[in-house]
């Protein structure tokens, strides 16, 4: 199983991205799923945060197949249209 999985700089690499692209969406609970192992256990036995983060080829294969956008499709419902607060140029004629 561990053959298969990867640190955030080769995942990054994969992906074609910045690493602290990677850790930013991990921040925010988006992007592809990863294994965090922690570093150390605190007095409650408790795992504290950091330690060694590995991402799976498969998690990461399968987050490119979900963002995947099939041709001729927009990317999101909302794409294209002026976002809250931001007037587009058609509409002030």
């Amino acid at each position: 199983m561990f053959r298969q999985c990867i640190s955030t700089k080769a995942a990054a690499a994969y992906l074609g991205l910045d690493p602290q692209c990677l850790a930013g969406w991990r921040a925010r609970g988006i992007g592809p799923s990863y294994i965090r192992f922690p570093s150390a256990f605190g007095r409650n036995r408790a795992p504290k945060l950091g330690g060694t983060i590995l991402y799976r080829l498969e998690a990461l294969e399968a987050f490119v197949r979900a963002m995947t956008i099939p041709a001729g499709r927009l990317p999101h419902p909302t794409a294209g249209r002026p976002r809250r607060g931001v007037v587009a140029q058609k509409h002030l004629k």
